[in-house]
């Protein structure tokens, strides 16, 4: 997907981000990538960059908030089920470098709410992943004519593999009569058999699945619409699929 905030170019070619935003009807799943660590034995992005404060900042500001508004006002997206998004939390005595990251991070949020007044933007719908204080998140955006009637998560926990239960978060949203219940999911990479099964058993007992699946191969599930696309081909060391998936 091309972009006209990026001279026509897709968020890897702009390297607004190492993961494609996928759509199905008016839902996005979107992996923003957090601010980027490379070292020798570790990367946590596909460009093999490390990112200082102000390249973060630019890339947040002047990259990732024009794709957002164009995935709003051109592709009338409704709700964001966002993965690596920026720190909502800051915990007890944080060092100058998670500092910076969040004060980035809540100028990043300022400017979306002012864009977009019309869209819930609230920090009860973020979750810190892997359990504790760390640099990006998941979170729920989502436009003001859907209503979250409860969040659902310890509900379904019991049924996902350890290394998957705190890397998701499910709400019931209604728009008008209609209810439903959805999933975003930041998936283990590590697990390849035990992410299937998870993904496999969410859609089953859910309606709809999005987020970054993490997945080499992904499955065939019956009775499940889906759109999935692989990251970049050659960008990372594995190609891992992101998606949208919904039941019936």
């Amino acid at each position: 997907m091309k972009f006209n905030c990026l001279n026509n170019q897709t968020v890897v070619e702009a390297k607004a981000s190492d993961h494609h935003p996928i759509i199905m009807g008016d839902i996005c799943a979107f992996n923003l990538l957090c601010r980027c660590e490379f070292k020798p034995r570790y990367a946590n992005n596909g460009f093999s960059i490390s990112e200082g404060v102000d390249a973060y900042r630019d890339r947040l500001l002047n990259r990732l908030i024009p794709v957002i508004s164009e995935l709003i006002e051109i592709h009338q997206v409704q709700i964001l089920a966002l993965q690596e998004a920026p720190p909502m939390v800051l915990g007890n005595n944080p060092d100058d470098n998670e500092r910076a990251t969040f004060e980035v991070a809540q100028e990043f949020y300022r400017k979306l709410k002012i864009l977009f007044g019309n869209y819930i933007i609230d920090p009860a719908y973020y979750k810190s992943m892997w359990g504790g204080l760390d640099s990006c998140g998941l979170f729920l955006i989502y436009k003001e004519t859907y209503k979250i009637q409860n969040e659902i998560t310890q509900k379904i926990v019991d049924n996902i593999s350890p290394k998957n239960k705190l890397r998701f978060q499910a709400f019931q949203l209604a728009k008008n009569r209609d209810k439903f219940n959805l999933v975003n999911l930041h998936a283990d990479f590590n697990d390849q058999n035990g992410t299937t099964e998870d993904i496999k058993n969410l859609i089953q007992n859910n309606d709809i699945v999005a987020g970054d699946f993490n997945l080499k191969i992904f499955p065939q599930i019956e009775n499940c619409s889906q759109t999935v696309q692989t990251t970049e081909p050659g960008l990372m060391p594995f190609d891992t699929y992101d998606g949208i998936l919904m039941r019936g």
